[in-house]
């Protein structure tokens, strides 16, 4: 949590509260989900992919993908040799140069205490 703190304060100069919605040890891990709430002036809607809304659809969610990638600046998508395909754009200001780097020569994975592989990281059990 702490490091969510420190890159809004310092990279956007912008506070965070963060809300523990729950906790559950899965496998001998913590797994958490957390409501952040923050002042998104910043997000301009006119500038995205508006919701698409199918209404023959029996799934009123469907948004467009970059929209969705949009509400995430701090994603990264990757492929199964942790070659990184997409970064959200406030990781992007901050790591220069990373099209087609691993995951491994960029980010160090601290926890869980587990080997930085596809294997372990890409599929939650």
């Amino acid at each position: 949590m702490f490091n969510i703190l420190k890159i809004a304060k310092v990279l956007y100069n912008t506070d965070i509260g963060i809300e523990i919605i729950s906790v559950e040890i899965i496998n001998g891990y913590s797994d958490g989900v957390f409501k952040l709430t923050f002042n998104n002036v910043g997000f301009n809607w006119s500038s995205s992919k508006e919701l698409i809304i199918d209404p023959d659809s029996k799934n009123q969610n469907v948004i467009n993908s970059q929209l969705f990638l949009d509400l995430f600046p701090f994603h990264v998508i990757f492929k199964k040799n942790l070659q990184i395909k997409s970064m959200g754009a406030a990781l992007k200001s901050s790591i220069k140069g990373f099209s087609g780097e691993f995951m491994t020569s960029i980010f160090n994975l601290e926890k869980p205490l587990i080997d930085f592989t596809w294997e372990k990281v890409g599929i939650k059990n």
